[in-house]
């Protein structure tokens, strides 16, 4: 809002002061309701990126068997990663031998306990617009020994997104860790 603020003071001049003020006041108060819209704007586009921070995900880890002996045979509970499966390794036979998942939030770590002592640490770091940040960490934990890392990573998926890593040799084949957050 432009206000006229008319001030009367004396001079040696006749009338030139009264209109230089009100001229001034008009300036500062355009200068201000701009600042202000700036502000507001400024402030609204700071709480849609807040609201697009992701502040907790669910994380589902599948250990696999694969083989390259026998008659190619993918486990039907695998359907939805076998294309990365065939394009990453070149196993004739792939097995879902464990499904687990949870909820994680920001900054905390889940553990998922599979067989034969291996362990996966999931700690979600955060995420924003689609893009989730993990840090994994598997091993095998053999009581009263030091354990066994195979790998120790930070990785950035989009959600849905599944990322398949190999790990130690078992039963004739190799044991693979398929994570997915969502």
């Amino acid at each position: 809002m432009i206000r006229k603020l008319t001030v009367r003071m004396k001079s040696t001049a006749k009338g030139t002061p009264a209109v230089k003020m009100e001229s001034t006041f008009k300036v500062a108060s355009i200068c201000g309701m701009m600042l202000l819209l700036m502000a507001c704007v400024l402030a609204s586009l700071a709480g849609e990126a807040q609201a697009q921070k992701i502040l907790s995900t669910n994380v589902k880890a599948r250990l696999i068997q694969a083989k390259e002996e026998g008659p190619e045979k993918v486990d039907p509970a695998l359907a939805d990663i076998e294309r990365k499966l065939k394009s990453v390794f070149k196993y004739k036979q792939y097995e879902q031998l464990s499904n687990q998942q949870g909820g994680v939030s920001a900054g905390s770590t889940l553990k998922f306990r599979f067989l034969d002592d291996l362990v996966l640490e999931c700690t979600f770091l955060g995420g924003a617009h689609g893009q989730l940040e993990l840090a994994l960490r598997w091993t095998r934990r053999i009581p009263k020994e030091r354990p066994i890392e195979y790998f120790n990573m930070r990785k950035m998926l989009k959600q849905g997104e599944s990322l398949v890593l190999g790990g130690p040799s078992s039963n004739g084949g190799v044991l693979l860790l398929a994570v997915t957050a969502q």
